[in-house]
């Protein structure tokens, strides 16, 4: 099911696709300092990532939606129409449960993606099953890296008035993506012939919700556009938008996973659909 997860965790990612953060904290910050107040907007980012570093658990909201024709067996269980989302526990470094839905041939596929240490499951149809990942794809499941990660993507920062979020006065964060940054953060994503002369056509904005009193990402919008080929060989052309909230922290949910009928390789995943 790279069919399945390749966009699933794109979308985590946006973060990673792309995310996706982490740190401790939250709540109500009436009367607390801004942390905010006297630094620049790159050092607003710095300070946010590290931050996240340090979080032991929050909740993530996201969704992906927009159209990209990405070919092969992701672009024929999707279509070119995207819309993913999610909701869940995420308690980094190796804890997730993710309620998922999936739009597979303009149809909603809904499910759990969760994973405690290195055994991740997923749960679709009535079916619970292991899935064998190779260590850089486990990667990709590690949420509280991804935001840190895609802090680093974005450029020539400026600052605006955020909204309140999760409790918590923010101010918002965004510029333009750096494309050369983000083709080789998602390269074990994309594969490799996402790679060499593809950045340049690569367009991006990111937008980041920062808390003033704790420095805690609240919120992460990211658009990524790419003509044909810039995503892959087989890609068409993609306008991508991902928005994810994240909230709860310190509020350690548990993750249980369910006792797996199975275990499968990513490339027999197709045949819990009936492929």
């Amino acid at each position: 099911m790279k069919a399945l997860l390749r966009p699933l965790v794109l979308a985590l990612m946006g973060l990673a696709l792309l995310v996706a953060t982490a740190a401790c904290g939250g709540g109500d910050d009436a009367g607390g300092p801004d942390l905010t107040a006297d630094l620049a907007p790159g050092e607003i980012l710095d300070r946010s990532a590290q931050a996240m570093r340090d979080a032991r658990s929050f909740r993530l909201g996201f969704e992906v939606t927009g159209t990209a024709a990405i070919g092969g067996q992701v672009g024929t269980l999707l279509g070119d129409e995207i819309d993913i989302s999610g909701e869940g526990p995420v308690l980094p470094p190796d804890g997730i449960s993710l309620d998922v839905s999936v739009a597979v041939s303009g149809l909603p596929l809904q499910g759990n993606l969760s994973r405690s240490g290195d055994v991740v499951a997923l749960s679709v149809l009535g079916r619970d099953v292991g899935i064998d990942l190779d260590a850089a794809t486990l990667e990709f499941l590690d949420f509280g890296a991804a935001y840190p990660e895609l802090a680093g993507w974005i450029t020539d920062p400026a600052t605006t008035e955020g909204d309140s979020r999760d409790g918590v006065g923010t101010v918002d964060v965004s510029g333009a993506l750096d494309p050369q940054r983000a083709l080789a953060g998602l390269a074990p994503l994309l594969g490799a012939d996402a790679g060499e002369g593809s950045a340049g056509r690569i367009t991006g904005t990111a937008s980041v919700s920062v808390g003033r009193s704790d420095l805690l990402a609240r919120r992460v919008e990211a658009r990524i556009q790419a003509p044909a080929g810039a995503l892959g060989a087989d890609s068409g052309p993609a306008d991508i938008t991902i928005v994810a909230d994240l909230s709860g922290y310190g509020a350690q949910e548990p993750v249980v996973l369910p006792p797996l009928d199975r275990r499968l390789a990513p490339s027999e995943l197709g045949s819990l659909l009936g492929g």
